[in-house]
């Protein structure tokens, strides 16, 4: 196997079974099993009812399995490119993609899956409550094709409001812009993805909220730092720089202006 890339939470691979290429997925086993085994049957549910969503492989062992202290996942290789931030056309189609993601995620809303990580503080209900969501929607997890956009990683799903989950997609799109030091960039895709969002979908997107959706996330980033042993893996295992790269986005993120 090909390792393609790695982070802090997951690694994946390319792989090949039989002539046909496949993503293996590892994904570190800590914190709900329950809760990561029903994310991957959602996401095969959804991949049956929307065509965008990439869904996991079924193998002899289901679609899980745990292999010394990892998650192993297999999904069908997606041929593409990562949508570009910076193309109105590509950011359209992002915002439309999600439209329908939502719509179809809203279907399965019965599944009983906790909040979205970043939530699970957060007292305003006009974030937290809704209905199943993305929870990690940014061009790292699409896959641009001749046929549509693709979407990929649905580690972080879980309930939330569609106000959050495009929120967070923005609060992503600064967190890239500051790394950049382009803050253009962050208001110029808001402007795109928030109005192209809203002409795919009857849903109300408020931008106020919006801006309160990326404090709250910012927030919890920064608890996340204070207490590393309580955070999600990926900052618990990160190295010392990378969290003091992250901490210093938490205390100048504002100074970018959520809003545009």
């Amino acid at each position: 196997m090909a390792e393609l890339h790695g982070g802090h939470q997951s690694k994946v691979f390319l792989a090949s079974n039989d002539g046909d290429s496949m993503v293996v997925k590892l994904v570190a086993a800590s914190g709900d099993h329950k809760s990561f085994r029903q994310r991957v049957s959602l996401t095969r549910r959804l991949a049956d009812e929307n065509p965008a969503v990439v869904g996991p492989l079924e193998t002899d062992d289901g679609f899980t399995s745990t292999v010394e202290g990892w998650h192993v996942v297999r999904y069908p290789y997606v041929d593409g490119t990562r949508p570009d931030p910076g193309n109105r056309d590509h950011v359209g189609r992002m915002a439309t993609t999600m439209a329908g993601l939502h719509a179809s995620m809203a279907d399965v809303a019965g599944q009983p899956l906790p909040p979205v990580p970043a939530l699970e503080d957060v007292q305003d209900r006009r974030l937290t409550n809704g209905q199943l969501i993305h929870g990690d929607y940014a061009p790292a997890n699409l896959v641009a094709t001749k046929d549509g956009l693709r979407v990929i990683d649905f580690d972080d799903c879980g309930h939330g409001s569609i106000s959050f989950d495009v929120g967070n997609t923005l609060y992503m799109m600064l967190f890239d812009a500051w790394c950049a030091q382009q803050p253009d960039l962050y208001r110029q895709f808001r402007l795109w993805f928030v109005g192209a969002y809203r002409s795919a979908t009857t849903s109300s997107l408020d931008d106020d909220l919006l801006d309160r959706a990326i404090a709250e996330r910012t927030q919890a980033l920064r608890r996340w730092l204070a207490v590393p042993g309580e955070a999600p893996v990926g900052i618990r295992n990160a190295s010392p720089a990378w969290r003091r790269k992250l901490h210093s986005f938490t205390t100048e993120a504002a100074s970018i202006g959520y809003n545009v």
